[in-house]
């Protein structure tokens, strides 16, 4: 008996060990090590190993429909929303790029906002938040448009640093651009009542006058439920899990990164326009400039920096990394939104007349498929094409 109550307490703490280990294997930093990643030119658009299909979707042109200047776009339930900064409108689209409905309008009635920073959805509440600094209030909308509420902000609070934001459960992620005035990369708010829980990840530089500078287009992820993010002149990927932030994956890229006094050093800590110590990181061939932007599908981490054509694409299922050189066409790069296995850029009538002026002159060579859509596009009349890449899933 004896015996027997002496082996049951030993299998006991041998499985308890092992669940304690294996916990802290689970949460411990992941390391893609400089020698696990292989260098490739470019990924070609037919590379079923990265790429299931390709999607272009030709965002309808009508007078209702018409963008200016696309700042942001967010996608659910096989929608397109998608801000316009010139118009000043959130505009749906359907998954062909049918013109459904504009979300609120100008004005200063019950539903109307005077102007429009940033908006974001709410997946679980099945509805989208439009920040209106004119009224300091957020108002809420069903996804097909029908107003709900205004919820004025605390006062003192002002959000219009915030240039993109993510709803996931009792928590908005919010993105900010450089400023003199909040000088922390992300803003997390309530998204019970749009209040302030904690800032992240100061900025490593600042304006010394004021002013707003955007040196991140895709800054974070988001995958089952996890909010991913990088740090500006950093390699490290940082999760923020349980109102706690750890680092969450490292990227080796064979060059060590700045040391914090490396830009006092330089004497650009208090420069006018950021972006030049951005520039200045870049030039520096000793260090690696770090992220500046991530995204992440099921099975694929991204990370680049603004200024490079080239990016880090990391295989999770099969724990491999590649260092692709180019990313034009498929140019994956710098996407604008991520979703579960697709990853979404817009092609403005400048970029594609960039594309016809190259196909003339035979700079490059494109699919045909690419062709056609370039050859049919008019660049003085019709809305931007998205484009849609669905990653490989398994």
């Amino acid at each position: 008996m004896r015996k027997c109550i002496y082996l049951f307490l030993l299998f006991i703490s041998l499985f308890y060990a092992s669940c304690k280990q294996k916990t802290q294997t689970d949460t411990a930093l992941i390391i893609f090590n400089h020698d696990r990643i292989k260098d490739i030119e470019k990924i070609e658009f037919d590379n079923r190993a990265f790429i299931d299909s390709c999607e272009f979707v030709r965002l309808e042109t009508s007078d209702e429909s018409l963008f200016g200047e696309i700042t942001q776009l967010e996608t659910i339930d096989r929608k397109f929303y998608i801000y316009d900064k010139q118009t000043k409108k959130v505009k749906a689209f359907d998954c062909t790029g049918n013109f459904l409905y504009d979300i609120g309008k100008l004005g200063q009635g019950p539903g109307e906002y005077v102007h429009i920073s940033f908006f974001f959805l709410n997946p679980k509440k099945k509805k989208i938040g439009i920040y209106d600094p004119g009224k300091s209030a957020i108002h809420e909308y069903t996804l097909d448009g029908t107003f709900l509420q205004s919820i004025n902000l605390p006062r003192g609070q002002n959000l219009s640093v915030i240039n993109k934001a993510v709803c996931i459960d009792n928590y908005i992620y919010c993105f900010s651009s450089i400023n003199a005035g909040n000088n922390s990369n992300y803003i997390i708010l309530s998204s019970k009542d749009y209040s302030i829980i904690k800032n992240l990840r100061p900025y490593p530089v600042k304006p010394q006058n004021p002013m707003y500078a955007k040196v991140m287009n895709h800054p974070y992820s988001i995958i089952d439920g996890k909010f991913h993010y990088v740090s500006l002149f950093s390699d490290t990927i940082y999760t923020y899990e349980n109102e706690k932030e750890a680092p969450y994956l490292f990227i080796e890229t064979g060059k060590p990164n700045i040391s914090s006094t490396y830009l006092k050093n330089k004497g650009l800590a208090l420069v006018d326009n950021p972006v030049q110590s951005c520039a200045e990181v870049w030039r520096d061939d000793r260090y690696s400039p770090g992220f500046t932007e991530l995204g992440e599908t099921n099975r694929f981490i991204l990370a680049k920096f603004n200024f490079n054509s080239s990016f880090y694409l990391l295989d999770k299922n099969n724990n491999e990394g590649f260092l692709v050189k180019s990313s034009f066409l498929p140019d994956l790069g710098t996407p604008l939104a991520m979703d579960s296995n697709k990853i979404i850029r817009v092609w403005t009538p400048s970029n594609i007349s960039a594309y016809q002026e190259e196909m003339k002159n035979e700079k490059n060579a494109y699919p045909k498929q690419i062709e056609s859509l370039m050859k049919n596009y008019d660049t003085d009349y019709e809305n931007p094409i998205l484009v849609v890449y669905y990653m490989k899933d398994k």
